[in-house]
Protein backbone atom coordinates (compact mmCIF):
# COMPACT_ATOMS: atom_id res chain seq x y z
CA UNK A 1 0.00 0.00 0.00
CA UNK A 2 1.47 3.35 -1.00
CA UNK A 3 0.96 6.50 1.02
CA UNK A 4 0.66 9.86 -0.65
CA UNK A 5 2.54 12.75 0.86
CA UNK A 6 -0.82 14.38 1.57
CA UNK A 7 -2.06 11.48 3.68
CA UNK A 8 1.18 11.26 5.57
CA UNK A 9 1.22 15.00 6.07
CA UNK A 10 -2.24 14.81 7.67
CA UNK A 11 -1.06 12.16 10.11
CA UNK A 12 2.05 14.13 10.94
CA UNK A 13 0.01 17.29 11.40
CA UNK A 14 -1.95 15.58 14.16
CA UNK A 15 1.27 14.43 15.79
CA UNK A 16 2.80 17.89 15.52
CA UNK A 17 -0.28 19.56 16.98
CA UNK A 18 -0.41 17.05 19.79
CA UNK A 19 3.20 17.66 20.78
CA UNK A 20 2.74 21.42 20.60
CA UNK A 21 -0.66 21.75 22.23
CA UNK A 22 -1.06 18.84 24.65
CA UNK A 23 -0.82 19.86 28.30
CA UNK A 24 -1.99 17.86 31.34
CA UNK A 25 -2.37 20.83 33.66
CA UNK A 26 -3.75 23.56 31.39
CA UNK A 27 -1.99 26.87 30.78
CA UNK A 28 0.74 27.87 33.17
CA UNK A 29 0.03 30.67 35.63
CA UNK A 30 0.33 34.10 34.10
CA UNK A 31 0.08 32.78 30.52
CA UNK A 32 -2.97 33.61 28.43
CA UNK A 33 -4.45 30.57 26.70
CA UNK A 34 -4.47 32.57 23.45
CA UNK A 35 -0.67 32.68 23.54
CA UNK A 36 -0.44 29.17 22.10
CA UNK A 37 1.68 28.27 19.11
CA UNK A 38 1.18 30.39 16.02
CA UNK A 39 0.05 29.00 12.70
CA UNK A 40 3.59 29.49 11.43
CA UNK A 41 4.97 27.49 14.35
CA UNK A 42 2.51 24.67 13.71
CA UNK A 43 3.38 24.67 9.99
CA UNK A 44 7.07 24.59 10.83
CA UNK A 45 6.54 21.67 13.20
CA UNK A 46 4.54 19.78 10.58
CA UNK A 47 7.25 20.39 7.97
CA UNK A 48 9.95 19.27 10.38
CA UNK A 49 8.05 16.08 11.19
CA UNK A 50 7.45 15.51 7.48
CA UNK A 51 11.13 15.85 6.63
CA UNK A 52 12.10 13.46 9.40
CA UNK A 53 9.39 10.84 9.02
CA UNK A 54 9.52 9.87 5.37
CA UNK A 55 11.89 7.02 4.64
CA UNK A 56 13.67 6.35 1.34
CA UNK A 57 11.47 5.81 -1.69
CA UNK A 58 11.63 2.34 -3.24
CA UNK A 59 13.12 3.93 -6.38
CA UNK A 60 16.21 5.67 -5.12
CA UNK A 61 16.91 7.34 -8.43
CA UNK A 62 20.07 7.47 -10.50
CA UNK A 63 23.50 7.67 -8.87
CA UNK A 64 24.87 11.15 -8.27
CA UNK A 65 27.18 10.78 -11.25
CA UNK A 66 24.09 10.87 -13.52
CA UNK A 67 22.56 14.00 -11.95
CA UNK A 68 24.29 16.82 -13.88
CA UNK A 69 22.07 19.38 -15.66
CA UNK A 70 22.41 22.79 -17.23
CA UNK A 71 20.00 25.26 -15.65
CA UNK A 72 18.01 26.81 -17.12
CA UNK A 73 17.60 24.43 -20.06
CA UNK A 74 16.73 25.82 -23.45
CA UNK A 75 16.68 29.48 -22.47
CA UNK A 76 19.38 31.86 -23.66
CA UNK A 77 20.27 33.71 -20.47
CA UNK A 78 23.58 34.96 -19.11
CA UNK A 79 22.65 33.47 -15.72
CA UNK A 80 23.63 29.85 -16.21
CA UNK A 81 24.55 26.99 -13.90
CA UNK A 82 25.71 23.40 -13.96
CA UNK A 83 23.69 21.86 -11.12
CA UNK A 84 23.89 18.36 -9.66
CA UNK A 85 23.57 16.18 -6.56
CA UNK A 86 26.80 15.35 -4.74
CA UNK A 87 27.73 12.14 -2.96
CA UNK A 88 25.94 13.02 0.29
CA UNK A 89 22.64 14.35 -1.05
CA UNK A 90 23.49 18.04 -1.30
CA UNK A 91 22.47 20.03 -4.35
CA UNK A 92 25.51 21.84 -5.72
CA UNK A 93 26.04 24.18 -8.64
CA UNK A 94 28.75 25.90 -10.60
CA UNK A 95 27.15 29.24 -11.44
CA UNK A 96 28.32 31.54 -14.20
CA UNK A 97 28.61 35.23 -13.40
CA UNK A 98 30.44 38.25 -14.82
CA UNK A 99 33.69 37.07 -13.24
CA UNK A 100 33.44 33.44 -14.35
CA UNK A 101 32.15 30.26 -12.74
CA UNK A 102 31.84 29.92 -8.95
CA UNK A 103 30.88 26.92 -6.82
CA UNK A 104 27.88 26.94 -4.49
CA UNK A 105 26.43 24.42 -2.05
CA UNK A 106 22.76 25.10 -2.85
CA UNK A 107 21.54 22.90 -0.01
CA UNK A 108 23.51 24.88 2.57
CA UNK A 109 22.70 28.28 1.04
CA UNK A 110 18.99 27.62 0.55
CA UNK A 111 18.27 25.46 3.59
CA UNK A 112 17.20 22.35 1.65
CA UNK A 113 16.88 18.99 3.37
CA UNK A 114 20.20 17.17 2.72
CA UNK A 115 18.69 14.18 0.94
CA UNK A 116 18.40 15.15 -2.73
CA UNK A 117 18.31 12.34 -5.27
CA UNK A 118 17.78 14.19 -8.57
CA UNK A 119 17.57 17.71 -9.96
CA UNK A 120 16.09 19.05 -13.19
CA UNK A 121 16.03 22.63 -14.48
CA UNK A 122 12.93 24.77 -14.46
CA UNK A 123 12.33 28.00 -16.34
CA UNK A 124 13.73 30.99 -14.50
CA UNK A 125 10.86 33.12 -13.23
CA UNK A 126 13.03 35.16 -10.87
CA UNK A 127 16.57 36.31 -11.47
CA UNK A 128 18.67 33.29 -10.60
CA UNK A 129 18.84 29.52 -10.24
CA UNK A 130 15.59 27.57 -10.47
CA UNK A 131 15.35 23.79 -10.03
CA UNK A 132 12.94 20.99 -9.31
CA UNK A 133 14.48 18.64 -6.74
CA UNK A 134 13.40 15.08 -6.08
CA UNK A 135 14.21 14.02 -2.55
CA UNK A 136 15.19 10.46 -1.71
CA UNK A 137 11.77 10.19 -0.09
CA UNK A 138 10.07 10.79 -3.45
CA UNK A 139 8.89 14.28 -2.50
CA UNK A 140 9.33 17.05 -5.08
CA UNK A 141 10.57 20.54 -4.18
CA UNK A 142 10.65 23.72 -6.23
CA UNK A 143 13.80 25.67 -5.40
CA UNK A 144 14.19 29.26 -6.57
CA UNK A 145 16.98 31.76 -5.95
CA UNK A 146 15.67 35.22 -6.76
CA UNK A 147 15.60 38.04 -4.21
CA UNK A 148 16.08 35.26 -1.66
CA UNK A 149 15.79 31.49 -1.51
CA UNK A 150 12.30 30.04 -1.93
CA UNK A 151 11.57 26.36 -1.32
CA UNK A 152 8.16 24.84 -1.91
CA UNK A 153 7.11 21.26 -1.26
CA UNK A 154 4.99 20.81 -4.40
CA UNK A 155 4.14 17.20 -3.53
CA UNK A 156 2.45 18.27 -0.32
CA UNK A 157 0.85 21.35 -1.88
CA UNK A 158 -0.65 19.31 -4.73
CA UNK A 159 -1.54 16.26 -2.58
CA UNK A 160 0.44 14.24 -5.13
CA UNK A 161 1.79 10.71 -4.88
CA UNK A 162 5.48 10.27 -4.15
CA UNK A 163 7.56 10.41 -7.32
CA UNK A 164 9.57 7.57 -8.75
CA UNK A 165 12.92 7.98 -10.48
CA UNK A 166 11.41 8.87 -13.88
CA UNK A 167 11.17 12.61 -13.33
CA UNK A 168 11.46 15.77 -15.44
CA UNK A 169 10.25 19.36 -15.61
CA UNK A 170 8.58 21.25 -18.42
CA UNK A 171 7.68 24.83 -19.21
CA UNK A 172 4.09 24.33 -20.34
CA UNK A 173 1.00 24.98 -18.19
CA UNK A 174 2.75 27.56 -15.99
CA UNK A 175 5.59 25.22 -15.13
CA UNK A 176 5.04 21.48 -14.83
CA UNK A 177 6.81 18.55 -13.21
CA UNK A 178 6.20 15.19 -14.89
CA UNK A 179 6.97 11.96 -13.01
CA UNK A 180 6.14 8.29 -12.65
CA UNK A 181 4.05 7.22 -9.66
CA UNK A 182 1.59 4.45 -8.88
CA UNK A 183 2.15 2.81 -12.28
CA UNK A 184 1.19 5.91 -14.27
CA UNK A 185 2.58 9.15 -15.65
CA UNK A 186 1.64 12.07 -13.42
CA UNK A 187 1.95 15.83 -13.86
CA UNK A 188 1.96 18.69 -11.35
CA UNK A 189 1.22 21.95 -13.18
CA UNK A 190 1.15 25.64 -12.16
CA UNK A 191 4.39 25.18 -10.24
CA UNK A 192 5.88 28.51 -11.35
CA UNK A 193 2.83 30.45 -10.17
CA UNK A 194 2.86 28.88 -6.69
CA UNK A 195 -0.35 26.92 -7.21
CA UNK A 196 0.81 23.34 -7.86
CA UNK A 197 -2.04 21.15 -9.07
CA UNK A 198 -2.02 17.42 -9.84
CA UNK A 199 -3.14 16.36 -13.33
CA UNK A 200 -2.44 12.73 -14.31
CA UNK A 201 -1.48 12.44 -18.00
CA UNK A 202 -4.37 10.60 -19.65
CA UNK A 203 -3.48 7.77 -22.02
CA UNK A 204 0.28 7.89 -21.42
CA UNK A 205 2.03 4.55 -20.85
CA UNK A 206 3.97 4.34 -17.60
CA UNK A 207 7.69 5.11 -18.03
CA UNK A 208 10.10 2.20 -17.68
CA UNK A 209 13.19 4.43 -17.83
CA UNK A 210 14.40 8.01 -17.64
CA UNK A 211 12.47 10.92 -19.17
CA UNK A 212 14.48 13.05 -21.58
CA UNK A 213 13.90 16.04 -23.80
CA UNK A 214 14.20 19.81 -23.87
CA UNK A 215 11.92 20.25 -20.85
CA UNK A 216 9.78 22.94 -22.42
CA UNK A 217 6.96 21.05 -24.09
CA UNK A 218 8.38 17.88 -25.66
CA UNK A 219 9.63 14.83 -23.77
CA UNK A 220 10.62 11.26 -24.63
CA UNK A 221 10.80 8.13 -22.50
CA UNK A 222 10.73 4.34 -22.88
CA UNK A 223 7.36 2.74 -22.23
CA UNK A 224 6.68 -0.98 -21.64
CA UNK A 225 9.09 -3.11 -23.66
CA UNK A 226 11.22 -0.05 -24.45
CA UNK A 227 8.73 1.36 -26.97
CA UNK A 228 9.50 5.10 -27.41
CA UNK A 229 6.80 7.44 -26.13
CA UNK A 230 6.74 11.10 -27.14
CA UNK A 231 4.94 13.58 -24.91
CA UNK A 232 3.93 16.83 -26.60
CA UNK A 233 2.70 18.86 -23.63
CA UNK A 234 -0.06 16.51 -22.44
CA UNK A 235 -0.51 14.55 -25.68
CA UNK A 236 1.30 11.18 -25.73
CA UNK A 237 2.32 9.46 -28.97
CA UNK A 238 3.59 5.88 -28.90
CA UNK A 239 6.08 5.19 -31.71
CA UNK A 240 4.75 1.73 -32.45
CA UNK A 241 7.12 -0.33 -34.60
CA UNK A 242 10.18 1.81 -33.79
CA UNK A 243 13.28 0.07 -32.38
CA UNK A 244 13.17 -0.28 -28.59
CA UNK A 245 15.04 2.49 -26.78
CA UNK A 246 17.55 2.12 -23.97
CA UNK A 247 18.24 4.81 -21.39
CA UNK A 248 17.45 8.49 -21.79
CA UNK A 249 16.78 9.81 -25.28
CA UNK A 250 16.41 13.25 -26.83
CA UNK A 251 13.50 14.97 -28.54
CA UNK A 252 14.10 18.47 -29.85
CA UNK A 253 11.52 21.12 -30.50
CA UNK A 254 12.61 21.69 -34.09
CA UNK A 255 10.31 22.48 -36.98
CA UNK A 256 8.33 20.37 -39.41
CA UNK A 257 10.40 17.65 -41.02
CA UNK A 258 13.53 17.98 -38.85
CA UNK A 259 15.09 14.87 -37.37
CA UNK A 260 14.43 15.89 -33.78
CA UNK A 261 14.38 12.48 -32.03
CA UNK A 262 17.57 10.65 -31.07
CA UNK A 263 18.01 7.58 -28.87
CA UNK A 264 20.13 4.45 -28.56
CA UNK A 265 19.04 0.86 -28.93
CA UNK A 266 20.02 -2.28 -27.07
CA UNK A 267 22.51 -3.04 -29.83
CA UNK A 268 24.28 0.28 -29.18
CA UNK A 269 22.97 1.89 -32.38
CA UNK A 270 22.00 5.53 -32.52
CA UNK A 271 18.71 6.09 -34.32
CA UNK A 272 17.15 9.39 -35.43
CA UNK A 273 13.80 10.44 -36.85
CA UNK A 274 10.81 12.73 -36.61
CA UNK A 275 7.75 12.45 -34.40
CA UNK A 276 5.89 11.19 -37.49
CA UNK A 277 8.57 8.52 -38.09
CA UNK A 278 10.30 6.53 -39.27
CA UNK A 279 13.29 6.00 -36.97
CA UNK A 280 16.45 5.26 -38.97
CA UNK A 281 20.12 4.72 -38.20
CA UNK A 282 22.15 7.90 -37.65
CA UNK A 283 23.32 8.70 -41.18
CA UNK A 284 26.96 9.36 -40.22
CA UNK A 285 29.68 7.39 -38.44
CA UNK A 286 29.86 8.36 -34.77
CA UNK A 287 31.50 6.89 -31.66
CA UNK A 288 29.21 4.35 -29.96
CA UNK A 289 27.42 5.71 -26.85
CA UNK A 290 27.90 4.12 -23.44
CA UNK A 291 25.73 6.58 -21.47
CA UNK A 292 22.41 8.34 -21.55
CA UNK A 293 21.89 11.05 -24.17
CA UNK A 294 21.35 14.68 -23.16
CA UNK A 295 19.98 17.58 -25.12
CA UNK A 296 20.76 21.16 -26.12
CA UNK A 297 18.98 23.17 -28.80
CA UNK A 298 19.61 26.44 -30.62
CA UNK A 299 16.28 28.01 -31.54
CA UNK A 300 17.47 31.04 -33.41
CA UNK A 301 17.97 30.80 -37.17
CA UNK A 302 19.65 28.56 -38.19
CA UNK A 303 18.18 26.06 -35.76
CA UNK A 304 20.48 23.34 -34.36
CA UNK A 305 20.17 20.31 -32.06
CA UNK A 306 23.04 19.00 -29.93
CA UNK A 307 23.22 15.56 -28.29
CA UNK A 308 25.94 14.81 -25.70
CA UNK A 309 27.08 11.41 -24.46
CA UNK A 310 30.10 9.40 -23.32
CA UNK A 311 31.86 6.46 -24.98
CA UNK A 312 33.00 3.28 -23.23
CA UNK A 313 36.55 4.69 -23.07
CA UNK A 314 35.27 7.87 -21.37
CA UNK A 315 35.51 10.24 -24.33
CA UNK A 316 32.84 12.99 -24.24
CA UNK A 317 31.11 13.24 -27.62
CA UNK A 318 28.65 15.74 -29.07
CA UNK A 319 26.44 15.19 -32.09
CA UNK A 320 25.04 18.26 -33.81
CA UNK A 321 22.22 18.47 -36.32
CA UNK A 322 21.91 21.56 -38.49
CA UNK A 323 19.18 22.07 -41.05
CA UNK A 324 16.74 19.21 -41.40
CA UNK A 325 19.03 16.18 -41.27
CA UNK A 326 22.69 17.23 -41.54
CA UNK A 327 24.65 15.60 -38.73
CA UNK A 328 28.23 15.94 -37.44
CA UNK A 329 29.98 14.15 -34.57
CA UNK A 330 32.83 15.59 -32.47
CA UNK A 331 35.00 13.51 -30.14
CA UNK A 332 35.94 16.16 -27.57
CA UNK A 333 38.80 14.09 -26.17
CA UNK A 334 40.47 14.22 -29.58
CA UNK A 335 39.37 17.72 -30.57
CA UNK A 336 39.74 19.65 -27.30
CA UNK A 337 41.96 17.36 -25.19
CA UNK A 338 39.01 16.96 -22.83
CA UNK A 339 39.74 14.55 -19.93
CA UNK A 340 37.84 11.27 -19.59
CA UNK A 341 34.21 11.51 -18.51
CA UNK A 342 32.07 9.47 -16.14
CA UNK A 343 28.28 9.58 -16.06
CA UNK A 344 26.40 11.28 -18.89
CA UNK A 345 27.64 14.60 -20.35
CA UNK A 346 25.10 17.39 -20.91
CA UNK A 347 24.82 19.97 -23.72
CA UNK A 348 23.62 23.58 -23.91
CA UNK A 349 23.66 26.56 -26.28
CA UNK A 350 24.14 29.80 -24.35
CA UNK A 351 22.83 33.28 -25.11
CA UNK A 352 25.75 33.87 -27.52
CA UNK A 353 25.00 30.70 -29.48
CA UNK A 354 28.12 29.04 -28.05
CA UNK A 355 27.76 25.27 -27.69
CA UNK A 356 28.73 23.93 -24.25
CA UNK A 357 29.25 20.37 -23.03
CA UNK A 358 29.54 19.82 -19.27
CA UNK A 359 30.46 16.60 -17.53
CA UNK A 360 31.93 14.90 -14.48
CA UNK A 361 35.51 13.82 -15.01
CA UNK A 362 37.06 10.55 -13.93
CA UNK A 363 39.52 12.81 -12.07
CA UNK A 364 36.82 14.02 -9.63
CA UNK A 365 36.42 17.40 -11.33
CA UNK A 366 33.61 19.17 -13.22
CA UNK A 367 34.64 19.95 -16.79
CA UNK A 368 33.24 22.30 -19.42
CA UNK A 369 34.07 22.26 -23.12
CA UNK A 370 32.87 25.26 -25.12
CA UNK A 371 32.76 25.99 -28.83
CA UNK A 372 32.90 29.75 -29.41
CA UNK A 373 32.85 30.33 -33.15
CA UNK A 374 34.69 27.36 -34.63
CA UNK A 375 37.12 26.71 -31.76
CA UNK A 376 36.65 24.24 -28.91
CA UNK A 377 38.23 25.06 -25.52
CA UNK A 378 38.31 23.02 -22.31
CA UNK A 379 37.95 24.41 -18.76
CA UNK A 380 38.26 22.70 -15.37
CA UNK A 381 35.57 24.28 -13.18
CA UNK A 382 36.57 22.60 -9.91
CA UNK A 383 35.95 19.56 -7.70
CA UNK A 384 32.70 17.61 -8.07
CA UNK A 385 32.41 16.40 -4.42
CA UNK A 386 30.89 13.15 -5.68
Amino acid sequence: MSLTSSALRTSLALLALHSLLACDDGPAAGVDATDGPSVDAVDAAIDARLLDALGPHAEAGPPAVESLVFAPAGFARPTLALAYVDGVGHVRAYRRGPGGWTAQDVTAAGGLPPDAAQVVPMRVVGSGLELAVRRRTGELLRVRDSAGWEIENVTARASAPLAGAAFAAADFLSGSIVFAADGALQRISNVNVNHPTLFPVAGAPAPTGAIGGPFDSWMIYPGPGGVPVILDEERPTVLTGAPAMVGKGVVGWGVEGQQNIVYRTGAGRLVVGTSAGPMVDLPIAAPAPASDLNWGELRTVPNALAVAYRTASGAPVVLERTGTSTWAAVDLAATAAAPAAIGSPVAHYDQNGDLMVGYFGADGRVHLVTRAGATWAHADLGPSSL
